[in-house]
């Protein structure tokens, strides 16, 4: 939903005089999720922020108080953006995160002692992928090609951005791409040896 919110000067200053009616909205009635993109305090007071705002610019003074009607404008606004941010989850496959970074990262504590064995285990690590990568379509190979971003140093967000998606979609990638190459014998043996 595409939203017009310049403000005349009275309403920035409704704006910044409340804003601690998102605060506390967020804290007291919205329940918080800091595993799924879109629930975590940051983006929930952005979103309420933006309500904030469509209530400065729709009020009408002289039945109630501002704090009053942005209260619920901001409470129905962030109940309308946690139910979508449900519906979109729903449809998306959820990563184990732990199994997903033991699979790939079983040689942590090893990575940091020789940097040499590192650099050789990561383009070991990256060919093995590349390989493997080429048995897939679809979700499986865009999650490859995302764990091999990641090891590479890039962060989810940064993937996410580059391929134009939600990062909660990066990861539903790398979820699917891990189970598949899971059943892979030979890619678990090697990345082992």
């Amino acid at each position: 939903m595409k939203r017009d919110l310049r403000l005349t000067a009275d309403q920035q200053l409704l704006v910044e005089e409340n804003t601690n009616i998102v605060h506390w909205t967020i804290l007291r009635r919205i329940r918080q999720n800091r595993r799924v993109c879109g629930l975590e305090y940051d983006d929930l007071f952005q979103e309420g922020c933006l309500w904030l705002c469509l209530a400065a610019r729709t009020f009408r003074p002289g039945k109630v108080q501002f704090a009053t009607y942005a209260k619920k404008v901001v409470y129905h606004g962030l109940v309308s953006h946690c139910r979508c941010v449900a519906a979109r989850e729903r449809h998306m496959a959820r990563p184990d995160t732990q199994e997903d970074a033991d699979f790939l990262l079983e040689q942590e504590t090893d990575r940091y002692s020789d940097p040499y064995a590192s650099a050789r285990s990561l383009a070991e690590t990256l060919d093995l992928l590349e390989r493997y990568k080429q048995n897939y379509a679809g979700t499986a190979r865009r999650g490859i090609e995302a764990m091999e971003l990641q090891l590479q140093g890039m962060r989810l967000t940064d993937i996410a951005k580059r391929y134009d998606v939600p990062p909660n979609h990066v990861g539903a990638w790398i979820s699917r791409a891990a189970s598949k190459l899971r059943e892979e014998t030979g890619l678990r043996e090697a990345l082992l040896q």
